[in-house]
This record gives C-alpha cells, sequence and structure tokens, in this order.
C-alpha cells in the first residue's frame, strides 16, 4: 500500500471497519511523520555594485521615495515594503553594474570581458570546438600580459618607496608580490635533536617523552633543581629598605646597630 521510501515514515496505522465508504475494502487511517524539503532557489539574487553610487541613483530613489511617503497612511505594510523592494532594485538595475566575483588584482577589464567570452562559448560549442579553442588562448596570452604589467608596475612602486626611504610601505608591497602558502610542520625530535618521519618512531619518542615527564626521578630532579634555584635567589636577593628599617627600629635602646 506504501512504498519502501516512506515505510519509516510512519507512526500508527488505524482500521475503521464501521466506515461506510461503498467498498468492499475497510477504511485505513494512518499517521505519518516526514520532514518537508527545503525548496533550493536556482536563480541567484543579483549583486551589484556598491561602490561607486552616483548621483543619478541617488536622486531617482529619493524622488521616488518621496512620492511613496506621500500616501503612506493608506497602504498595508507589505504593499509598503514590496514597493521600496521594487524601487531599489529599478534603480540599482538602471544605473548600477553588477557585481562581479572576486578576481586577482592584476586581471585588466578587458580580459575579463574575454574570460566572459570564454565561459559562452564553452556553454554554446563546448570544450572542443575550434572557437572555444581560439578565445581559451587569447585569454591565456592576456593574463600573461596583465600579470607582467602588474608586477613591472608595483616593481616601480617598490623602488619608488626606496628612493623615499619609506620602507614600511616597501616591504609591505614586496611581501605582497612575493608571499606564498608556507604549510606549518609540526615536526617531532628525538632526544639528541635528529627530526624523526616514521610514524613508529613518532610513537615511541611520545612514550619516552610522557615516561620521563612522569617519572619519580625527573620529578626529584626537577624539584631539586627548583629548590637550588630558591637558595640561589634567595643568597644573591638583596634586602629591601623597609626590611632595613625594620631591622633597625626593632634594636634594644642603647644599642649600636652593625653591619
Amino acid at each position: 500500500m506504501i512504498g519502501k521510501r516512506w515505510a519509516s515514515a510512519i507512526q500508527d496505522v488505524t482500521t475503521k471497519p464501521k466506515a461506510d465508504c461503498d467498498t468492499n475494502h475497510e477504511l485505513l487511517v494512518a499517521t505519518l511523520k516526514i520532514k518537508l524539503k527545503i525548496k533550493k532557489t536556482t536563480v541567484k539574487p543579483i549583486r551589484y555594485d556598491v561602490k561607486d553610487i552616483g548621483e543619478d541613483f541617488t536622486i531617482e530613489t529619493r524622488n521616488r521615495f518621496k512620492t511613496l511617503l506621500m500616501d503612506i497612511e493608506e497602504k498595508e505594510p507589505n504593499e509598503i515594503t514590496n514597493a521600496a523592494k521594487n524601487i531599489i532594485n529599478e534603480t540599482a538595475a538602471k544605473h548600477l553594474k553588477k557585481r562581479s566575483s572576486k578576481k586577482q588584482p592584476w586581471i585588466s577589464e578587458d580580459t575579463l570581458i574575454k574570460i566572459k567570452e570564454r565561459k559562452e562559448a564553452k556553454a554554446k560549442f563546448g570544450i572542443h570546438a575550434p572557437v572555444y579553442r581560439i578565445i581559451a588562448k587569447e585569454v591565456k596570452q592576456r593574463c600573461k600580459r596583465d600579470k607582467k604589467n602588474y608586477l613591472i608596475g608595483k616593481c616601480r612602486e617598490i623602488e619608488a618607496h626606496m628612493k623615499e626611504n619609506r620602507s614600511t610601505e616597501m616591504y609591505e608591497e614586496i611581501k605582497n608580490i612575493t608571499k606564498t602558502f608556507q604549510p606549518r610542520l609540526g615536526v617531532i625530535k628525538d632526544e639528541k635533536g635528529n627530526i624523526l618521519t616514521e610514524s613508529k618512531q613518532i610513537v615511541d619518542r611520545w612514550n619516552r617523552y610522557c615516561e620521563e615527564m612522569y617519572s619519580s626521578d625527573s620529578t626529584a630532579d626537577q624539584q631539586e633543581k627548583l629548590e637550588e634555584t630558591r637558595e640561589d635567589e634567595e643568597i644573591h636577593l638583596l634586602p629591601l629598605r623597609s626590611e632595613i628599617e625594620w631591622a633597625i627600629g626593632s634594636l634594644k635602646d642603647g644599642k649600636k646597630p652593625r653591619l
């Protein structure tokens, strides 16, 4: 009566033999526990570049909002919200550029246009088509050219910083163009300082380290060293001025203080 996919969702089943359904079968009522699937939106939201908002966008948005506020008391809250949303979206689509995805700082706008053409050619003709290969080759050449020009410009900036004795800016620029990914290495060394690479050697080293740390002999040696350190500190520790004043003040009357 029910597919295997939904068999685990059945919580309770009850038959109703007295139900008048004009059929040879008995009425069956089941309680199911199902989880609704989240609807995935296939259309991506449009994102605009809001870094450089011109006066045209500001003026048109202000004027349209003034018109909306004139009869705001006669409208419902949802109607006002939708109207404000439409004003912003329509004005942005008219005056603002769409925000592109994150790109390398050395890629020029002409190369980005060519990359977009390559994407369209791939979707239309496929990666094996001659048209796509020609555009892809041109994109690679443009990227190499842009990166070369970018590095030349950065080197000129570094030279200018060096001539003007601005060492902080100079080293910052050098760091930006030369930094590479440096993975963190958790190196384990033995008692002699040799780097261990085998897993068995690393495990044995950890075992010896834990045994030495919690052994009684090691604890006793550390306690002796600590006591020796305290004794040395007490020997070489100079008395405070308040201690000297207290010692002199505690002498009996008529006694001469001695060193």
